[in-house]
């Protein structure tokens, strides 16, 4: 099931444990994303974004995988959204990361 926050389509859930990002993999923006309520009515609610290339998502590790997973229940609540940044300049394309971020942030 994907899920879409500020008109941006992120693909998940996947188990934020297990998932690893690589540092050199096309850039990627995260989202944990708590999901309560009825199965008929969810409700969603972000608890983090980042860029998921340079976050603990690219260290197996990483502390924070497990506070994340934590505050999921245990449940998979990892989505991650892929834009196409070809369109941009290679210095301009964390500066459309970082917008999307605040679209996000700002909507949730």
């Amino acid at each position: 099931m994907s899920l879409k926050l500020a008109n941006h389509l992120f693909t998940g859930p996947f188990d934020v444990l297990s998932h690893v990002v690589r540092k050199n993999h096309r850039l990627q923006l995260f989202a944990i994303v708590l999901k309560s309520g009825e199965p008929w009515a969810p409700s969603f609610d972000v608890i983090e974004t980042g860029v998921a290339n340079n976050s603990p998502l690219s260290d197996p590790e990483a502390v924070q995988r497990k506070a994340w997973s934590e505050s999921c229940g245990g449940e998979n609540c990892l989505y991650l959204l892929s834009p196409d940044l070809r369109a941009y300049p290679a210095d301009e394309r964390e500066n459309v990361l970082q917008l999307i971020l605040h679209e996000v942030q700002a909507r949730s």
